[in-house]
């Protein structure tokens, strides 16, 4: 049967409440799921994508700050909804396997119960806090550099991650504190601090096509002639992999 998903971000006291709904009949279907992730998303492969075209990076120079936006979000690896609709699939078995690797284990699960509509079509109702998409793909570290001279202690090639500050969103900090208080943590720091922990469970705000972003590098070291200037974002997982992200500041805005 056709089924529509209904997310709805609310405590357990409240799913209650549609019981009562005109149309609608509760099922015996029930899952509790301990996670707070609700989907998990690989890193886009520049030139190896497919799918809805994008720009990657979007940038924006001015003689005062330049910034890089980065909307980063690639094919979903798999999803609590993997694990209600085929536990065996090989998706359930990556989304399985990535709790593994950040520990979420949340205790305070999430509820699902399948609602039959009266015309036949089944529903799905979540409540709890799991509503929250991440990267399955563990950063360890971001290089920055240019293929031109910076200044004169930043020539062609040399990491710039010194000069930018680096913006996002993750799960990590809940996570590691027992999935207490607020799960966002939104980070701010220079590239050349970041730690591996910082980028875990690196949050995915893209939401697809409606022109959001993941992360953000912002500089107010300006280089004399700007648009010579081919910044280059290096990525490297703990695989081993490296993932880049060029982008030419001559073409400033997407």
């Amino acid at each position: 049967m056709k089924k529509l998903l209904i997310i709805i971000a609310i405590t357990f006291t409240t799913i209650s409440c549609v019981n009562g709904l005109n149309g609608y009949k509760e099922t015996d279907k029930t899952f509790e799921i301990g996670s707070t992730v609700n989907a998990y998303f690989r890193f886009i492969r520049p030139g190896k994508e497919n799918g809805f075209p994008r720009n990657v990076i979007a940038s924006y120079a001015s003689e005062e700050e330049i910034t890089l936006l980065l909307s980063l979000v690639g094919d979903n690896t798999g999803s609590i909804y993997d694990l209600i609709d085929n536990p065996y699939s090989d998706k359930s078995k990556a989304y399985k396997a990535t709790q593994e690797k950040f520990g979420d284990f949340n205790p305070h699960t999430s509820l699902f119960r399948y609602y039959t509509h009266k015309d036949g079509n089944e529903w799905i109702l979540e409540s709890g806090p799991c509503y929250y998409y991440c990267f399955s793909e563990q950063i360890t570290k971001i290089a920055i550099t240019s293929n031109a001279d910076w200044d004169s202690e930043h020539t062609a090639g040399k990491d710039l991650s010194e000069l930018f500050v680096a913006e996002f969103a993750s799960l990590s900090d809940y996570v590691q504190r027992g999935f207490t208080g607020s799960p966002e943590t939104y980070i701010r720091k220079e590239v050349n601090l970041l730690t591996p922990s910082d980028l875990s469970l690196l949050m995915e705000r893209d939401w697809n096509i409606f022109g959001g972003y993941d992360i953000s590098f912002v500089t107010t070291t300006i280089p004399e002639n700007i648009y010579n200037h081919t910044i280059t974002i290096t990525f490297t997982l703990d695989t081993g992999e490296t993932i880049s992200y060029s982008k030419n500041l001559a073409i400033h805005s997407n």
